[in-house]
């Protein structure tokens, strides 16, 4: 059972998601594949939809982190649900 308000992501590393890097002018590839096994990964752990964007928000590192805090401020960060990320990403 789930601590209320503790994000699962000791458990995503240990199923191993992967933290994502990446440059502008990387194959758009490797993000569809970062993005495809880090789903596996909350399904396999049973995550909320919340939970998804809390933890896949952590595993952003570099300029990927950057779009994503673009991203919130182009869109009301309200309205950034683990849907949308995976439609933007």
């Amino acid at each position: 059972m789930k601590t209320p308000n503790k994000l699962p992501v000791d458990k995503i590393q240990k199923s191993r998601a992967e933290e994502f890097m990446a440059n502008v002018d990387d194959d758009p590839e490797k993000a569809e594949f970062w993005l495809e096994n880090t789903i596996r990964v909350f399904d396999k752990l049973s995550c909320t939809p919340e939970e998804c964007l809390k933890c896949v928000i952590s595993l952003l590192r570099d300029s990927t982190y950057h779009w994503w805090k673009t991203l919130v401020f182009v869109v009301s960060g309200e309205r950034v649900t683990w849907k949308v990320f995976q439609e933007e990403f």
